[in-house]
């Protein structure tokens, strides 16, 4: 993430809809191997039979997620105010972040575990960080106990608690380029993946 900042100023969009790459991709383009080794995953997730690499020709499973949207996901805001422009650090080339609106480097969510969904025998990992419960019943437990590996965007990394890192008041800005809450974006209360 570091090397790529410095090569273009920018952080990298969650897919580049010019070359048709990943993050991932991008991400670990200067190494000689690819993000679907699992040596590039985290062996938690590989040891409780999660997915890494392609299921189909749509879906993609691996052990970690990118902040690409933040808090804005797509849930109406209150009133008839139109959604904000998304917060993370980017979904699309042209929607991708410059490195000077990231307000706090330092406290903004990057790249986390990946919150697992059971599939039958398997764990499948959708690389797109999520605040929010799951549509269905099947979100597999932290990989770290009660917590998540987080990487900041400044580099340095963090174990934080799901009940921190899931509640939107205690985590929203953390999510959010501009550090700001943001709760006009945030889903309604029974939607939120942690409770108080």
């Amino acid at each position: 993430m570091a090397v790529y900042l410095t090569d273009s100023r920018r952080y990298p969009p969650m897919w580049d809809s010019h070359l048709r790459e990943l993050c991932a991709d991008k991400v670990f383009a200067p190494q000689r191997s690819a993000w679907t080794n699992a040596g590039w995953n985290c062996p938690t997730f590989v040891n409780k039979h999660g997915v890494v690499g392609f299921i189909d020709s749509d879906n993609i499973s691996l052990s970690y997620s990118f902040n690409w949207r933040g808090t804005s996901t797509g849930w109406r805001s209150r009133g008839k105010r139109p959604l904000p422009a998304p917060l993370g650090l980017g979904h699309l080339s042209r929607t991708e972040i410059g490195e000077p609106e990231v307000i706090a480097p330092c406290e903004m969510y990057a790249i986390a575990d990946v919150r697992g969904a059971i599939e039958g025998s398997h764990v499948t990992g959708n690389p797109k960080m999520s605040l929010y419960r799951f549509s269905g019943n099947n979100e597999a437990s932290p990989p770290h106990r009660s917590t998540y590996n987080v990487l900041f965007v400044d580099g340095h990394a963090a174990q934080i608690a799901r009940a921190v890192y899931l509640y939107p008041p205690r985590s929203a800005h953390s999510w959010n380029h501009d550090n700001q809450s943001h709760p006009e974006t945030w889903a309604p209360p029974g939607e939120w993946a942690a409770t108080p």
